[in-house]
C-alpha cells in the first residue's frame, strides 16, 4: 500500500506539464497568427493607398488638363507628388506618371506608378495604371483623340 500512495501526485504532475505545453503551444500559435493578420493588414492598407495614389494623379491629369503637356513632351509639370493621407498616420504614397511614345505612331503609352508607405516600414506597394493617349493631327494641332488600353499591374 505504501508504494501507491505518491502515484496520484507523478498524475498530477504529468497532467499539469501535459496543461502547461498544450497552453504554451495556443498562446504561441495565437500570437503568430496576430502577427500575420497585423502584416495582411498593413499590406492590403498599402495596395489601396498605392491605388489611390494613381487615381489622384489620374483625376489631377485630367482635371487640369495636364494630359496635353504629353502631347509633346514625356513629362508633364505636376508630373508627380508625394501624398500624406491624414486620416491613415505614417502613411505616404509617392507618385509619378510618365509617358513613352508609341513605336511608329504619335500616340503615347502614359504610366502612372504609385508607391506607398505604411507605418515607417517597408511594407510597400508598387502599382501602375498603363493606358494609351490616341492622338491625331488636326489642322497641324495634335491633341488626344481617345483615352484607351487600361492596364493595372502591380
Amino acid at each position: 500500500m505504501s508504494k501507491k500512495k505518491g502515484v496520484s501526485l507523478v498524475y498530477v504532475i504529468i497532467v499539469m506539464v501535459i496543461a502547461t505545453i498544450f497552453a504554451a503551444s495556443i498562446s504561441v500559435l495565437t500570437r503568430a497568427n496576430t502577427m500575420q493578420a497585423k502584416v495582411q493588414k498593413d499590406n492590403r492598407d498599402a495596395y489601396y493607398l498605392a491605388r489611390s495614389g494613381i487615381e489622384l494623379m489620374y483625376e489631377n491629369l485630367k482635371t487640369n488638363n495636364l494630359m496635353k503637356g504629353f502631347v509633346n513632351h514625356n513629362t508633364v509639370s505636376g508630373g508627380s507628388f508625394s501624398h500624406k493621407f491624414s486620416d491613415i498616420p505614417g502613411s505616404v504614397v509617392d507618385v509619378k506618371a510618365t509617358a513613352v511614345q508609341v513605336v511608329g505612331s504619335d500616340n503615347k503609352i502614359v504610366t502612372i506608378t504609385s508607391k506607398a508607405k505604411l507605418n515607417g516600414v517597408s511594407e510597400d506597394e508598387k502599382l501602375e495604371l498603363r493606358f494609351e493617349l490616341v492622338i491625331k493631327n488636326d489642322a497641324g494641332n495634335k491633341i488626344i483623340d481617345t483615352i484607351r488600353d487600361f492596364r493595372w499591374s502591380r
